[in-house]
């Protein structure tokens, strides 16, 4: 029979729960004063003060009748509200195109955050790819972030050497103690599992994995996972 288990992390560091669309805002802000005067725009301000209906507002408005220079800045912040607010569909057509934008450091949190994204769908493939692309373009504890949840993500496809990677690049990228021990956590597994339950039919057992799959990561451990029982098919 199918039993959904995960393997035990070392740390449970709340820096790791945090969502990048929280984490980053600061990094967006600064990017914005150095790509030009927007810092004192009000979706830059109300984005870093977590109001983000007003910040999808603007910035949505900035990037269809900004400056030119300005208007992948905007449609970042425009995607990273949405997706903030829950909405999926919206942060997608605002992100998707930014993947491939001149600015790495645009492209890379566009990037993460759809990645993210794809893993809260279930998508663990395509958030994998997502991330592992992201951390190239970003740096500090960003590129770690980015690196850890990639690792999580190809720890819940089974290629635990591509996990390994990225865990491995986002401690040599974190800044910050907790966010690296967190990391460090990934390379020393424990022994042991923690079975969420044993299920006749795979798709109930992977439903039940994606419903906990938030609460893991608060957590700070993997993604949890699927696997066979004996005399499974």
């Amino acid at each position: 029979m199918p039993e959904t288990s995960r393997r035990s992390r070392t740390s449970r560091s709340g820096a790791v729960a945090l969502l990048v669309v929280l984490a980053l805002s600061a990094a967006v802000v600064t990017g914005c004063r150095s790509g030009g005067n927007t810092a004192g725009t009000s979706y830059v301000v109300e984005y870093q003060q977590g109001r983000f209906d007003e910040a999808r507002i603007a910035a949505e408005q900035a990037a269809k009748s900004g400056p030119a220079d300005q208007r992948a800045r905007a449609s970042l912040i425009a995607g990273l509200s949405a997706s903030a607010l829950k909405d999926a569909d919206a942060a997608k057509r605002w992100l998707e195109p930014l993947l491939n934008d001149s600015n790495p450091d645009i492209a890379g949190r566009a990037g993460a955050q759809l990645g993210l994204i794809a893993r809260d769908e279930g998508n663990n493939a395509r958030a994998a790819a997502l991330l592992a692309g992201a951390v190239p373009k970003l740096s500090g504890d960003e590129r770690a972030r980015a690196a850890l949840y990639a690792g999580d993500a190809f720890d819940a496809l089974d290629k635990l050497a591509e996990a390994r990677e990225q865990y491995t690049a986002g401690v040599a990228a974190a800044n910050g103690p907790d966010l690296k021990r967190a990391i460090q956590g990934r390379l020393e597994p424990g022994p042991y599992s923690v079975q969420m339950g044993v299920f006749a039919v795979r798709t109930n057992a992977e439903h039940r994995a994606t419903e906990v799959r938030t609460q893991a990561a608060q957590l700070g451990y993997g993604a949890p996972r699927v696997t066979a029982g004996r005399g499974a098919d």
